[in-house]
């Protein structure tokens, strides 16, 4: 499905929202009003592309798309594993980081990408 949202959808200029549970989702002409469902593409009209497609369903490949980092400071790591579930080219991951719950205010997160292998 995120292979659909980005390549027939969000990269044609197109409007894509996804559903509640951000699964699936619908794709519209720009002419179209979308309805809404939970984020649509164009909520930010001057966002780049990249960031439109995190309104795409994540493959199963991706793992959760949220993700809430332990407050120890214990790196948080995601694993993509396009083998198992053929993860190919212009699928899409993407993710929701959230603060761990017990920060305060002026505390920060730091995020590193640390590592991608056989893209």
């Amino acid at each position: 499905m995120s292979n659909y949202c980005k390549t027939k959808c969000i990269d044609e200029d197109k409007i894509f929202c996804t559903n509640t549970d951000m699964t699936n989702g619908v794709c519209y002409e720009t002419k179209e009003d979308p309805k809404r469902l939970k984020y649509c593409s164009n909520d930010n009209p001057s966002a780049p592309k990249m960031f439109k497609l995190f309104t795409c369903p994540n493959e199963k490949a991706c793992e959760s798309r949220y993700m809430t980092p332990p407050y120890s400071g214990e790196p948080l790591t995601r694993m993509v594993d396009k083998w198992t579930y053929g993860f190919v080219k212009n699928d899409v991951c993407s993710y929701l980081v959230s603060s761990p719950g017990e920060m305060q205010k002026d505390d920060k997160i730091f995020a590193k990408i640390d590592k991608i292998l056989n893209c």
